[in-house]
């Protein structure tokens, strides 16, 4: 059942002589608005915060509302794993060529952290409640960082088993293209106030999550004397992640038509006179 006002009122007058969040483990969470066993109060904003991802109850102020659930210290964690990322680029590369025989392991152990970094600064964003334009701008540009320094430096490597360079370079260009196309497209959707029509989707969430595979099953065998089958199923990924690539675009230019469509006749319609 839903904590008491008295109960609250008593533990937040503790709280409040005390100076710090005094903890209600008494108080059972239930409802809209409820507490959970794991809500704190903070005296000194009179504010209950959920260790859960619930909506927020300000007590003495009848309003419900969204807010960190996260000490200040961690809300910038998830901004700083996506720039960590960027910034294991540099070592990535180094040791892309370091002529060591651990070298092509330590590459995919690298990519690999990243992108698990991918998805868990997002889902620390989403559950802390601290996702910020800023964040939604430098996860996605983090990740088409490193995949795209990987797609570069991989058909330069093509040593396992006399890999043909082709059937590493075509993929990884229509991969590197398909990226530059639908974020320019993404771009001017939001100019015109349709960015939704262009969100990502199902697809092309496999397409990323093929990529990132691949890329580490080639990372720690593309150096090898001899083609092994973990090569062979690094480049079959590959390859399944540019026809869905493929896609996945053709769902977003299609999303995107009419106002393509409308955009062109616009530009091609003869300036109104003054």
């Amino acid at each position: 059942a839903p904590a008491s006002p008295l109960g609250l009122f008593c533990f937040w007058c503790v709280g409040l002589g005390l100076r710090r969040p005094a903890p209600l483990f008494l108080l059972a969470g239930g409802g809209r608005g409820g507490l959970s066993k794991t809500t704190t109060l903070d005296p000194s904003r009179g504010t209950a915060y959920s260790a859960g991802t619930r909506v927020l109850t300000h007590c003495g102020r009848g309003a419900a509302q969204t807010a960190p659930i996260v000490p200040p210290h961690l809300a910038a964690l998830p901004n700083l794993l996506s720039l960590l990322r960027v910034l294991a680029i540099v070592p990535f590369v180094a040791l892309f060529y370091f002529p060591r025989p651990w070298a092509p392991n330590a590459c995919g152990a690298i990519f690999g952290l990243a992108s698990l970094t991918d998805w868990l600064d997002g889902y620390l964003a989403r559950r802390w409640r601290v996702s910020s334009p800023f964040g939604a701008f430098l996860d996605p540009v983090a990740d088409k960082l490193i995949v795209g320094a990987s797609l570069v430096l991989l058909p330069t490597c093509a040593t396992a088993g006399r890999c043909h360079i082709a059937l590493l370079a075509v993929p990884a260009v229509v991969l590197t293209l398909r990226e530059i196309l639908i974020s320019a497209l993404r771009e001017w959707m939001a100019t015109q106030g349709k960015r939704d029509s262009v969100k990502v989707g199902w697809v092309g969430k496999c397409k990323t999550a093929c990529v990132m595979v691949s890329i580490v099953l080639l990372l720690v065998t593309c150096r090898a004397p001899h083609r092994s089958a973990v090569f062979d199923a690094g480049l079959a990924l590959l390859h399944l992640s540019a026809g869905l690539a493929v896609w996945s675009g053709a769902i977003y230019l299609a999303a995107a038509g009419p106002a393509l469509a409308t955009g062109w006749s616009q530009s091609a319609s003869p300036p109104a006179a003054a």
